[in-house]
């Protein structure tokens, strides 16, 4: 469908939405062209520093995964995310934070975190350390991105690069940066915490470390750069050239979020 001439399908579908040929990829599917009828899906339209969730949500979403889950003690956020965020989303074509408001919240504390965690344990990490809590507009990636999309029309809306994602945009937009780690698994062997790790330095923010480390984990920059992966190849291969690229001071500063007490606040920039 892709390689058709502009006098077939894909004619039809920039005719119908003329604003669809700036993104440059056509959906491979007919299913999910459905969700652009009259207007762009809103997840292209309201951008993604509006795509932020309040804490009466994450509470509202706690109490969902207690009741679907009231047989498991602790459901960690791929449970939540297929059990309770995918159904709900999967019909409208959108995240769940745009889900409960359909009009975007413009975010001010970007959390990043690993989705291994148990779901409870991350928002009482978030509930103790976090100050003024009802102010705060949380920008999370379960929530933030539509987690029913199939992985090529997810591409087209993390971008070319992960500069121009909407993870670094979000940092860019947000007021707070905080680490959310816990005692499942170790965070920083995932790329994208890594990568949005490196973004906030780039931009000389300051971290809020919040939750403990999983038990006798790796706590070395050099091992956990060398060690880190993800569930894309590709991108495995541009985060790895993006955290092998970081300032040298990087890999001290992995090491340092990865010590640190709950509730630091840790100075992410090269000077540091």
């Amino acid at each position: 469908v892709i390689g058709r001439s502009t006098t077939g399908w894909k004619a039809r579908v920039l005719c119908k939405f003329p604003n669809y040929s700036r993104f440059n990829v056509l959906p491979r599917h007919l299913e999910f062209e459905e969700a652009y009828k009259s207007k762009l899906n809103p997840m292209f339209r309201i951008p993604p520093q509006k795509w932020g969730v309040t804490w009466d949500d994450l509470d509202s979403l706690g109490s969902e995964a207690a009741d679907r889950f009231y047989a498991r003690d602790t459901p960690n956020v791929y449970a939540v995310v297929k059990e309770v965020i995918a159904p709900q989303c999967r019909r409208r074509h959108v995240s769940y934070s745009i889900l409960r408001n359909p009009a975007g919240l413009t975010c001010n504390t970007f959390v990043s975190h690993a989705w291994s965690e148990s779901y409870f344990q991350f928002v009482e990490d978030i509930r103790v350390y976090g100050p003024d809590i009802q102010d705060r507009v949380f920008w999370i990636c379960f929530t933030g991105l539509p987690q029913t999309w199939p992985a090529e029309n997810l591409k087209v809306l993390l971008g070319v690069t992960p500069h121009l994602s909407p993870f670094s945009k979000a940092i860019d937009n947000c007021d707070d940066f905080w680490i959310v780690r816990n005692a499942n698994s170790n965070m920083f062997l995932r790329l994208w915490c890594l990568a949005e790790l490196s973004f906030a330095s780039e931009q000389n923010r300051k971290a809020k470390i919040i939750g403990s480390m999983p038990l006798r984990t790796e706590l070395s920059g050099v091992a956990l750069m060398a060690n880190a992966t993800c569930t894309d190849p590709d991108d495995r291969l541009i985060l790895t050239d993006i955290i092998n690229s970081s300032s040298t001071g990087f890999r001290g500063l992995i090491s340092k979020a990865a010590k640190a007490d709950s509730g630091v606040v840790l100075d992410l920039s090269a000077r540091s």
